[in-house]
């Protein structure tokens, strides 16, 4: 494509614009990719910046560990004494996940009420699980290989 070419150039806006009038298919990619990727760097890597378990903490752990409760260690994993949380935001088909996909955008997370005390730190240290910084590569990526199947949809007219 020569972008030089003015005239070329406005008239292919208009149809990539009708090209990706509905986003549904990207942003089912988008889901499909969030939840290894919140797995990846937030609950496996404990973090980043998550502050270590307080003593009564790992003391509750240890004595729900020794009642055969949890199967987890008294220290770590931080963040997956049930799993449940962990579960609803890295599996798309777990209890309390919550994924909402238009053509114009997407709601990805969870309706475990816990969540959101330890995203925002109310009463509890906060150890943010969704981090834009962290995930907005991830959707990018998922942008940027559509971008050329738009753009050649829009060239051929959206046979493509």
């Amino acid at each position: 494509m020569d972008f030089a070419d003015g005239e070329r150039m406005s008239r292919m806006f208009p149809l990539l614009e009708r090209t990706v009038k509905d986003l549904r298919p990207v942003f089912e990619e988008v889901a499909e990719v969030l939840g290894p990727a919140i797995a990846r760097e937030a609950f496996d890597p404990e973090g980043p910046g998550w502050p270590d378990l307080a003593e009564a903490t790992v003391e509750q752990r240890q004595d729900r560990i020794d009642r055969g409760e949890i199967s987890v260690g008294p220290r770590h994993p931080i963040l997956h004494q049930t799993g449940v949380m962990r579960e609803s935001l890295v599996n798309r088909h777990a209890a309390g996940h919550v994924e909402d996909i238009r053509s114009d955008g997407m709601t990805y997370g969870t309706s475990v009420p816990y969540a959101i005390a330890h995203q925002e730190g109310i009463r509890v240290p906060q150890r943010k699980i969704l981090q834009a910084a962290q995930l907005a590569p991830v959707v990018s990526r998922v942008f940027e290989d559509q971008i050329p199947v738009w753009i050649r949809r829009a060239i051929s007219g959206g046979t493509r």
